[in-house]
């Protein structure tokens, strides 16, 4: 950020140079185009030749170049540097993402149910089944049957 900031601010400290160089490649292709339709003695007069004042042209032309090689050179690097900002703001959500999952998980994992008890022996039994006759079951049965056949005899 601290790069960019720097660059920048060579910028804006060029911006007024910018503005004159604009200027100047604005009356070197204005003086090109009077050259061309033959008035370019209305601009140099009498005494600069012809051939004089395109050199001079060109001299001009190519501080202008020079100069628009430096800002080029600057705003180069001032997309590589926004490039790179660019590339680490990627890094930081997909870090940003990876610490956002780990938090959920860790909420997962602390509502988890943990599941703990002692593995000892089981309790021994024995197995009754439903089919088997003779148990507890039985006796009960036959006492509430003669207890029902009772109260029908009695009751009629």
């Amino acid at each position: 950020m601290r790069d960019l900031r720097a660059t920048d601010a060579e910028l804006e400290g060029l911006a007024t140079e910018r503005e004159q160089h604009r200027l100047l490649h604005d009356v070197c292709r204005s003086l090109e185009q009077l050259g061309t339709t033959g008035g370019a003695e209305l601009f140099w007069g009498d005494s600069t030749t012809a051939s004089t004042a395109a050199e001079h042209v060109r001299r001009v032309r190519s501080r202008v170049d020079a100069f628009q090689v430096r800002i080029s050179e600057i705003e180069g690097r001032r997309r590589a540097i926004l490039e790179e900002i660019e590339h680490e703001h990627g890094r930081a959500y997909s870090l940003e993402d990876d610490v956002f999952e780990a938090q959920e998980e860790e909420e997962r994992r602390k509502q988890e149910w943990i599941i703990e008890r002692e593995i000892g022996a089981l309790a021994s039994r024995e197995l009754i089944m439903p089919w088997a006759r003779g148990g507890e079951d039985d006796r009960r049965f036959r006492k509430t049957l003669a207890a029902s056949l009772l109260i029908c005899l009695l009751s009629h």
